[in-house]
């Protein structure tokens, strides 16, 4: 899924600068357009702050959905296969070559089997029944990805269900980044929303309220031990940067040194904890978040906000909250109720200050949250076409030409 803190940041070269923006009607709820007015006193921006650093492995996800055979009950071997092809880059072509050699042995639940399998491909691994958020920290700094047992089935609070498996891939401040071969559950039901199940981001309270059921040591997973041909372990993994500064200022069209390096790590860390990692989803991302912001310059709504006073649709019921929660970031979060559930998700109670914080500290990430609820990263990994983008995002076709601009831009750095 960040601490990134500055209001906005102006430097004149040129003509650019990074101010407040004007709304085109792009928020978790369509809106109205409202008309443009002058644009505030410029404030003084609060000091930054360096964002907290997380850690990802470049691992490829596998689901179980289209396993050759027993796809609802391959979940292990899915989060095995994943774990070898980071271990030892090569050994499978996809999971049906590891789900093959695991049935050769015995079935696909049984932990042991799965020991055996890994063996096979020269994984040294055992199966461990004490586990530890800092026992699976340790694991993927080493280099490796973890599949860890979780009980999937009811409310977090109270987890059932004969269990399933999934595959720790990072961590940051907040919680860890899974693949999950069976799609995104819903923690509070206990149902899967979605079947697609890369990069997910699951908080510390969460994850262990499925995995560390009735202790801080009592979580199920798979410990790499060594990979045979292997010279010494692997290095320790860094965080993957999917855009550099230079990518994102070619898409904005402007001077390198107008970008911070605060602002390239919030969206990289964007990026990863919203699944927004391939090559068709960033340049959508990128090139409507570049639109929606006229090229970076803009964090947050021009407008007073006065229009949504008393908005019930946005949740806003008290005397102040159409301003207070205007629209924010480079897809203009709008509304308190889209504030509240931002906040929740990341876990940071200061979103509902209001809009200059989320203009300040998360104009990426707030973006990226709207992005994978809106279900952005199917619609551009199946071939959706500039046009198709903006309706969802924007509800209609405000501004096409532009997007289009930002996204030929894209398609020149990000491929």
């Amino acid at each position: 899924m960040l601490n990134a803190i500055v209001n906005f940041i102006i430097e004149l070269f040129g003509s650019q600068s990074k101010e407040e923006a004007p709304k085109e009607g792009v928020d978790f709820t369509p809106i109205v357009t409202e008309s443009e007015v002058p644009p505030p006193p410029e404030e003084t921006p609060e000091e930054a702050v360096e964002p907290a650093e997380g850690v990802l492995l470049d691992v490829p996800y596998y689901s179980q959905r289209d396993n050759y055979r027993d796809s609802s009950r391959t979940c292990f071997s899915s989060s095995c296969a994943m774990a070898l092809v980071e271990a030892k880059p090569g050994a499978i072509s996809g999971d049906d070559d590891y789900v093959r050699t695991v049935f050769s042995i015995g079935d696909t639940t049984e932990a042991w089997v799965q020991v055996k399998a890994l063996a096979k491909f020269g994984v040294e691994a055992v199966f461990i029944q004490s586990g530890s958020n800092e026992d699976i920290k340790k694991q993927i700094d080493k280099g490796f990805a973890v599949p860890c047992g979780i009980l999937h089935k009811g409310p977090a609070h109270r987890p059932s269900g004969g269990g399933h498996w999934i595959c720790v891939i990072g961590y940051d401040d907040q919680g860890f980044i899974v693949h999950d071969p069976w799609g995104e559950i819903d923690h509070a039901s206990g149902n899967y929303v979605s079947t697609e199940g890369a990069f997910l981001h699951y908080s510390y309270g969460l994850f262990d309220s499925r995995w560390t059921v009735d202790g801080d040591s009592d979580g199920w997973f798979i410990e790499i031990r060594s990979v045979k041909g292997e010279e010494k372990k692997p290095q320790e993994s860094k965080s993957v940067e999917l855009v550099g500064k230079a990518d994102l200022a070619y898409v904005w069209n402007c001077a390198e040194s107008l970008i911070k390096d605060w602002e390239v790590s919030e969206m990289n860390k964007c990026l990863h904890t919203f699944g927004i990692t391939q090559t068709q989803s960033i340049r959508h991302f990128l090139s409507q978040t570049a639109h929606e912001s006229g090229g970076g310059r803009y964090t947050k709504e021009l407008a007073s906000g006065e229009a949504y006073e008393f908005r019930a649709d946005l949740g806003n019921d008290q005397p102040g909250d159409g301003p207070k929660f205007k629209g924010a970031g480079y897809i203009q979060m709008t509304g308190k109720a889209n504030y509240r559930d931002f906040s929740e998700f990341i876990k940071d109670p200061r979103v509902m200050e209001g809009v200059d914080y989320v203009a300040a500290n998360y104009p990426f990430t707030s973006g990226g949250f709207w992005w994978r609820n809106n279900n952005m990263n199917q619609l551009c990994e199946s071939g959706g076409s500039v046009e198709q983008v903006t309706k969802r995002v924007n509800g209609g076709y405000n501004g096409l030409e532009d997007r289009r601009y930002y996204y030929q831009r894209a398609c020149k750095v990000i491929g």
